[in-house]
C-alpha cells in the first residue's frame, strides 16, 4: 500500500549554462520509505538535493513539504564554520531543553565534547556530522555519499541505524553494498527527468535493463516510421497543401524525438561539458547573495559598505 508523501517535487525545471538540467522532475518522498538517488555523473543529484533543501531556487516547478515537517541535509562536505567544539555541532539542530539527545549521539561517536572542528579528521568529521543528523531527529533525511571516509564497522553501524529510521530518507552514494543494503525505493534520474521504482536498489541492474530493452525496441519502431515518411518526402511531395503540413510538422516531431531517444540511450556513454554561464538558455538566476557584509579599515573606525546584504538578480532584471 502506497503511503502519503510528506514532500514532493512537481514538474521541476532548472537549466544551468546553456543546458536543460532538470525538463520536469516528479519525486515524492514518504515516511518509512528510504530511497536511493541514481544517476550519471553530472545528471544533477546534489542540485536536486539542494532544490529538496530550499538551498537552491528551481526556474520552475511546485516544491511542497508538509507543514510543520523538519529536514536535515548532510552534504558531502559538511561545514562547521562558527563552532567551536563538537557538542555545539552536534547539539545545534537540537530543540532547546534537549541537549541531552546531542550528548548521547556524540558519545556514539567516541569524540569528546570538547574537540575542536578545526583539528578533525575526514573520519571524524564525517561522523560527527552524521550525529548531528540523528540528534536532530528530522522527518526527512537528505544524505549526500554518507559513507565517505568512514570505515567498514562505521558503516555497518550506519546501515543499521538508517535501517531503523522513521522518517523519509534520500541517499546519494557510489557504495553499491550499502544501497543495496538501506534502500527500499529508487529515483532514477536520467534525461531530466526521475524515473521512481518502489523497489531497493538491489534491484535497479535488472529494471535499468528492461527499462533501456524498452527504449530500444521503441527506438527500432520510430526509425521504421521516420524510413517510410522519408520516402513519402523524396517523392517530391509540396508543402504547400494544407494537408502535407501536417504531415510535415508531424515528421519533424519524430525526428526530434528519435534525437531524444538516441540521447537516453547514450546518456551512460557520454560526458558532462561545462557550458558557460553566459550561454544561451543559461539558469534564471544570475547573481544571489545572502547575508554579504564588508567593511573597511579607516583613521576614524571600521566604514561599513555593505551590511547582511540579501540579493537576487534574476536574468532580465534591470537593477540600479
Amino acid at each position: 500500500m502506497s503511503r502519503a508523501p510528506i514532500a514532493t517535487l512537481r514538474n521541476v525545471q532548472l537549466s544551468l549554462g546553456g543546458t536543460p538540467l532538470f525538463s520536469g522532475v516528479d519525486l515524492s518522498l514518504s515516511k518509512g520509505q528510504r530511497t536511493s538517488l541514481v544517476g550519471r555523473n553530472g545528471a544533477g543529484k546534489s542540485t536536486l538535493m539542494r532544490i529538496l533543501a530550499q538551498e537552491l531556487d528551481a526556474d520552475d516547478g511546485d516544491i511542497w513539504r508538509q507543514p510543520g515537517t523538519t529536514l536535515h541535509y548532510l552534504k558531502q562536505e559538511p561545514d562547521f564554520s562558527g563552532f567551536t567544539t563538537a557538542l555545539d555541532i552536534v547539539a545545534a539542530d537540537v530543540p532547546a531543553g534537549e541537549r541531552h539527545r546531542a550528548e548521547a549521539e556524540l558519545e556514539m561517536t567516541g569524540l569528546a565534547p570538547d574537540l575542536d572542528p578545526k583539528t578533525l579528521s575526514g573520519g571524524q568529521r564525517r561522523r560527527l556530522a552524521l550525529a548531528r543528523a540523528f540528534a536532530a531527529d528530522p522527518d526527512i533525511l537528505l544524505l549526500d555519499e554518507p559513507t565517505n571516509h568512514l570505515d567498514i564497522a562505521a558503516i555497518e553501524a550506519l546501515e543499521a541505524r538508517l535501517k531503523s529510521f522513521r522518517g523519509a530518507m534520500l541517499v546519494v552514494s557510489h557504495d553499491r553494498r550499502f544501497l543495496e543494503t538501506v534502500t527500499t525505493a529508487i529515483a532514477w534520474l536520467r534525461q531530466g527527468v526521475v524515473r521512481a521504482f518502489d523497489q531497493g536498489y538491489k534491484h535497479f541492474e535488472p529494471l535499468a535493463e528492461q527499462v533501456e530493452a524498452d527504449e530500444e525496441k521503441a527506438l527500432d519502431r520510430l526509425e521504421t516510421k521516420l524510413k517510410a515518411e522519408h520516402r513519402w518526402l523524396a517523392r517530391g511531395v509540396t508543402a504547400r497543401r494544407k494537408r502535407n503540413q501536417g504531415r510535415l510538422r508531424k515528421l519533424q516531431g519524430m525526428r526530434a524525438e528519435r534525437m531524444s531517444r538516441r540521447s537516453a540511450m547514450n546518456e551512460g556513454k557520454t560526458t558532462a561539458s561545462l557550458v558557460s554561464e553566459t550561454s544561451e538558455g543559461a539558469s534564471k538566476l544570475v547573481v544571489e547573495a545572502k547575508g554579504v557584509s564588508k567593511a573597511f579599515d579607516t583613521d576614524d573606525g571600521p566604514l561599513s559598505i555593505v551590511n547582511e546584504l540579501n540579493l537576487k538578480i534574476m536574468r532580465g532584471d534591470r537593477v540600479g
